[in-house]
């Protein structure tokens, strides 16, 4: 191989394609910037990537212990629902079934 093929393999090796986005809203624009500067030293791939894998659920963001509390709350209130459904209709069923008594009380 010569050097100037050697080179040209190496470039193509290292060379990562640039990936260009349009029509971001000025604020959020702003925003990955800033995130992108502050969070990973300017590295706007790495930030994306950070991004994405939220996205996924490949990283934490931190709130799995509120949805899981907010699941258990859930539960909690369906059988609370159905306990005074079947109360309410049980106590409806039970004055239906008294009889009405007529006349004094038996002492």
């Amino acid at each position: 191989m010569e050097t100037n093929e050697k080179i040209e393999n190496i470039r193509t090796r290292i060379t990562t394609p640039a990936f260009s986005i349009s029509r971001i809203p000025d604020k959020t624009r702003k925003e990955f910037m800033d995130f992108a500067d502050k969070e990973f030293c300017s590295d706007r791939g790495m930030a994306l990537k950070h991004i994405w894998d939220c996205y996924n659920g490949l990283i934490t963001t931190g709130v799995e212990h509120l949805e899981v509390e907010l699941d258990i709350v859930r539960s909690k209130v369906e059988e609370l629902t159905t306990k005074i459904l079947s109360l309410e209709n049980g106590d409806e069923d039970k004055e239906k079934e008294k009889p009405k008594r007529l006349g004094k009380k038996k002492e």
